[in-house]
């Protein structure tokens, strides 16, 4: 990487002064002194002809600038009406997205515009921002540019507040939506208006290529092949399906990337040379297709970055500078930075922009290298593609999702090329629907059966043992290491001969190594979790020898899943006894899909959710009214829906205010309350214990060591000597 390279080093240097300032929240006033001190002396070192030296404070200021950016974001932003949040309103405004079906017909989801809030005395008010509104009266014939009334409550999003996943706070806030809105009847038309008419026509575009596509493609692949072309549909794809792309590593092709407008090019490239165009025409030929192409598949970050950077690569091409690809991509990135930094949250962004710089910068050195060792091109390619691809993004999958596809070159060697011949073939039947339909047809017969062997390889690929290997989340230490470790190996013969650079490097990348050693080796052994489920009660015993897990599922569906991503993320994928208390359970679909040895069910009985459990092939027992002892020196105590973890002299109460107050008398407790009405009822004090814990949605002023889970988000504990809160 060089100098040529420079805007690839600016949207860098801004990407960091964003995260800086979404992280650290730095007060406005002392951004703005820091940003005159950096341009004064910028200007004198610039001035007196100190370039390195002024070149640093250039790098320092458009580190500023990214934090000026996105306080003048968030200066904008407080104009939307977040005031609305808990409160039932009636309110106007323009569907801004095509409606999405959901549960089964019965409702929709879509994006509503606000324009203006009706009081009760019928007075109207200007407000601005989006809802996200879920439509429980069948909304699904609306159109984008429809302007409607709804009255409903409007609710921020429920978003879960433990490690290990996305922040889509953030991403939201970047879109201006400041909430969801669940009407409370159906909302009415008041109007069909021009607004959003692109978004109106490409879709009914997209939907006549459906329904066309509906007639020659199976039912199963036809979600699949419509996500692979255009995005989107991954609601009406089979959770087998999702769960075979994700543990071999692809699924990122079910979203439009740089791979498919790099296939629209060059098929509509070969088009232009047959038909003899100007390489001027062919250039304003694919410009109109990609834009087309990009409104249809609609306007989410990775499908922006892939069309900007496609159009700036043409231009690039056709102007004879293809080797400034890594420019291209700065470019492109900051001036997605520029129109909405919080872009930078968005994970399709992050992995999409991650792989893209992996590929250019990586691809021709590692190629080279497995050029030595395998003798087949095609081979060297594949692999060396793949590997570039995930050599910069291991960190984000990690922390997102917690496992590493282990066979990822493989599906990307032999299921990949196949997909792109789906992703060809599919684009010209798409093409061929509005021209000759039984062309159409018949490439989509094709289409069919390669995408059918290339899922049947993809699962087989996906049921190989250890196909996904949990590795947990990064910490800060072992991600600073890794990317210091890749820089190391890039610049190394660059900087060998410069002795000082060369072992100041040496020294610092040791440093971050015995760093990440040290913190391994000290790391806590014996620890306590509780997420953030909502109301649902969860928490993990862990340490060496045993991993012990109780959940009392409440009402939330997604809770099960977030408990499962938790665990995850401190690398738990099998655990020797999972508690369950089913009275609040409605089916098998509302536990956890979690490994486990042994199953304990506490609660009212329930032989038919046993009898589901054991044909999953679970060892399950009924526990209710037992003790139960596990190993030497730890005894479960069950008595009703109440529930003791102990170990000699510490334990873990999960009450409902069945057990006698003379069990307060141990030490080392930690209170875990199931309900709220417990308290009053026993007259539980929270003095009674080391650390006293509550799971309550409600707002209320938490006294002495009480923590409510649902405002604080996910707690770990550490025990010695006493439960202390872990850093």
């Amino acid at each position: 990487m060089s100098r040529k390279n420079i805007f690839f080093i600016i949207a860098i240097l801004f990407a960091t002064g964003i995260l800086i300032q979404i992280e650290f929240n730095i007060s406005k006033t002392i951004i703005a002194i820091v940003l005159t001190f950096l341009i004064v002396c910028s200007s004198i070192f610039l001035i007196n002809k100190k370039r390195s030296t002024g070149l640093m404070f250039c790098a320092l200021l458009i580190c500023i600038a990214g934090m000026v950016r996105i306080c003048i974001f968030d200066i904008q932003s407080s104009n939307d009406a977040y005031q609305l949040i808990g409160n039932d309103v009636t309110l106007r405004g323009t569907i801004a997205e095509s409606p999405i079906l959901y549960a089964k017909e019965a409702g929709s989801v879509y994006l509503l515009k606000l324009d203006e809030l009706v009081h009760q005395n019928g007075k109207k008010e200007k407000v601005s921002g989006y809802l996200r509104v879920y439509d429980d009266y069948y909304a699904f014939f609306y159109e984008p540019g429809d302007y409607i009334e709804t009255t409903g409550a409007v609710k921020s999003f429920n978003e879960f507040k433990n490690p290990g996943k996305a922040e889509y706070k953030n991403v939201n806030k970047g879109k201006h939506i400041i909430g969801l809105l669940l009407p409370k009847k159906g909302s009415s038309v008041i109007e069909k208006t021009n607004s959003y008419y692109i978004e109106k026509i490409c879709k009914k575009i997209k939907d006549k290529i459906e329904n066309t596509f509906s007639k020659y493609v199976t039912d199963k692949n036809l979600p699949i092949l419509m996500s692979l072309l255009f995005g989107g549909n991954y609601n009406n794809i089979s959770p087998k399906e999702i769960e075979a792309f994700s543990t071999t590593g692809i699924i990122h092709i079910l979203s439009v990337s740089g791979s498919h407008i790099t296939l629209l090019f060059g098929f509509i490239y070969m088009l232009g040379k047959w038909f003899q165009l100007k390489e001027k025409s062919i250039l304003i030929l694919t410009t109109a297709a990609i834009f087309i192409y990009a409104a249809i598949s609609g306007f989410s970050p990775p499908v922006i970055r892939s069309s900007i950077m496609g159009f700036l690569a043409i231009v690039a091409i056709f102007s004879e500078r293809e080797k400034q690809a890594l420019n291209v991509l700065g470019a492109t990135v900051f001036i997605m930075l520029i129109a909405n930094p919080y872009y930078i949250s968005d994970i399709s962004f992050q992995l999409s922009v991650g792989a893209s710089a992996g590929i250019l910068i990586f691809y021709k050195p590692i190629e080279i290298k497995l050029g030595k060792i395998i003798s087949y091109k095609r081979i060297t390619q594949a692999a060396a593609l793949s590997i570039s691809a995930q050599l910069l993004i291991v960190p984000i999958i990690l922390y997102n999702f917690h496992n590493f596809p282990i066979y990822f070159i493989f599906s990307n060697i032999f299921v990949t090329p196949l997909l792109d011949f789906v992703i060809i073939f599919g684009l010209t039947a798409a093409i061929f629907v509005w021209i000759l339909p039984p062309l159409s047809g018949g490439i989509l017969y094709i289409t069919d059966y390669i995408l059918e062997f290339s899922l049947i390889i993809n699962h087989f690929i996906a049921n190989l043992p250890k196909a996904r290997y949990l590795t947990g989340g990064m910490n800060l230490s072992e991600v600073l290491t890794y990317y210091g470790a890749i820089l190391f190996v890039y610049v190394n013969k660059k900087i060998r001969k410069e002795k000082i650079m060369y072992i100041g490097s040496i020294s610092l990348l040791s440093l971050l190594i015995i760093t990440t050693i040290y913190l391994k080796i000290t790391e806590e052994k014996e620890y306590v979790i509780i997420p953030d489920t909502g109301k649902t009660v969860s928490a993990g015993i862990i340490s060496k020898n045993e991993k012990i897990l109780y959940y009392e599922y409440k009402g939330n569906r997604f809770s099960g899943k977030e408990f499962k991503s938790v665990l995850e993320y401190y690398g738990i994928g099998e655990t020797d006894i999972l508690i369950l208390n089913i009275n609040g359970t409605e089916n098998i679909n509302t536990i956890p899909d979690i490994s486990a040895k042994k199953i304990l069910i506490i609660g009212k009985d329930k032989n038919q959710l046993i009898n589901q459990l054991q044909k999953k092939g679970y060892f399950v027992e009924n526990a209710q009214n037992k003790t139960i002892k596990y190993k030497q020196d730890l005894n479960i105590h069950v008595n009703n829906e109440d529930c003791i973890i102990e170990r000699k002299d510490n334990a873990i109460y999960f009450m409902h205010g069945n057990f006698s107050n003379t069990l307060k008398t141990k030490k080392g407790i930690l209170f875990i309350e199931c309900n709220e009405k417990t308290r009053k009822r026993n007259e539980i004090k929270q003095n009674d214990f080391e650390v006293f814990f509550s799971k309550s949605d409600k707002k209320r002023k938490n006294e002495g060591n009480e923590i409510n889970v649902s405002d604080t988000g996910m707690i770990k504990l550490n025990y010695k000597d006493k439960w202390t809160l872990a850093n």
